[in-house]
């Protein structure tokens, strides 16, 4: 494939997971489907992105270390990156993540993608209407919420919070994770907009469960 031919996110994703970042010579036209608040770590703040191509199946998580480009991305519309890296995903050694840093070059795209608004009632979700979607959006009211416990086993515990939802279709279990878990921003009987959790099943049962790129919104107060 010669450098001139841009790159796709299944052709990323096919490729061998790198022992350090590398730097890719191609171009990546791709629409962001979700991007994170700013989150501070050790060292400053970071961000990150969910990003699909042509192919609205094929989607990778690119993540983002320079705020200064916080600024250059808004959710449904589509870019082209340049000189970005291909790394090893935090947390899974088997797959890989995009890293944008102060060298990638980021410009909107001529061509806009069509982006499919992925927001579902409980009742959907749990008939699992939601096929093979990895990020979902609904609203509901807060019914419960549970205490923060911690989970795992030192010292690499984390904290896990159970918060109950109900539309006018059906009820389903919210799972927050880590500092989500620990300190929350709403309370019973508050309806809440989330987008970009993800389905999980423990017991045969299913529910949802915030991600790094989960955004929970609350829409009316009691």
């Amino acid at each position: 494939m010669s450098l001139s031919k841009p790159v796709t996110i299944a052709d990323i994703k096919s490729s061998p997971v790198p022992n350090s970042p590398q730097r890719c010579a191609k171009k990546l036209t791709c629409a962001v489907l979700n991007k994170s608040p700013l989150r501070p770590i050790k060292n400053g703040s970071m961000f990150s992105l969910n990003l699909c191509d042509k192919d609205p199946s094929s989607t990778i998580r690119a993540v983002c270390f320079n705020t200064d480009l916080f600024s250059n991305f808004e959710t449904d519309v589509t870019y082209d990156l340049e000189s970005f890296k291909v790394k090893k995903a935090f947390g899974n050694s088997s797959s890989l993540e995009l890293l944008l840093d102060n060298d990638t070059k980021v410009s909107t795209a001529a061509s806009q993608l069509k982006i499919t608004d992925h927001t579902f009632n409980i009742s959907q979700i749990l008939r699992e209407e939601t096929e093979n979607i990895r990020f979902i959006n609904l609203k509901a009211k807060v019914t419960s919420i549970g205490d923060s416990i911690s989970v795992g086993t030192y010292p690499d515990n984390k904290s896990k919070r159970s918060i109950f939802l109900a539309d006018n279709t059906e009820h389903i279990e919210l799972v927050l994770r880590r500092e989500r878990a620990e300190t929350i921003q709403f309370k019973e009987g508050d309806v809440l907009s989330l987008q970009n959790v993800v389905l999980s099943t423990f017991n045969n049962q299913l529910s949802v469960t915030s991600t790094f790129e989960t955004v929970i919104t609350t829409l009316m107060k009691k």
